[in-house]
């Protein structure tokens, strides 16, 4: 088993973002329903304990945390926060104007 701090320094290695993962939030599930306070659960992750607290206050249900429903509601606020295609009949037609002159 990996320490915190191999664990931490793998994680850095293999992702360049900082978003919790599924395995994370399982964890985080998993921990809280072992009645884990959120400072240990945050350690258990190396984590803030700011990252877990806004975590769970953000996704926490009337029966509890849940990872998957967390997940599904992290992918659809990503989702929106994708900027909206500003394309215009203007821009469409510059855009196709310059393609026929084999820009790319």
């Amino acid at each position: 088993m990996l320490s915190n701090q191999q664990n931490h320094l793998q994680r850095s290695a293999n992702m360049s973002y900082l978003h919790l993962t599924i395995y994370e939030r399982s964890r985080i599930e998993t921990l809280r329903k072992e009645n884990y306070s959120i400072k240990a659960i945050a350690k258990h992750l190396n984590r803030s304990v700011s990252t877990i607290s806004r975590e769970i206050k953000r996704n926490m249900m009337e029966e509890g945390y849940s990872a998957p429903t967390a997940q599904t509601q992290y992918k659809a606020n990503k989702r929106r926060c994708d900027r909206p295609l500003k394309l215009n009949e203007t821009l469409s037609q510059f855009i196709q104007y310059y393609l026929n002159l084999h820009w790319s």
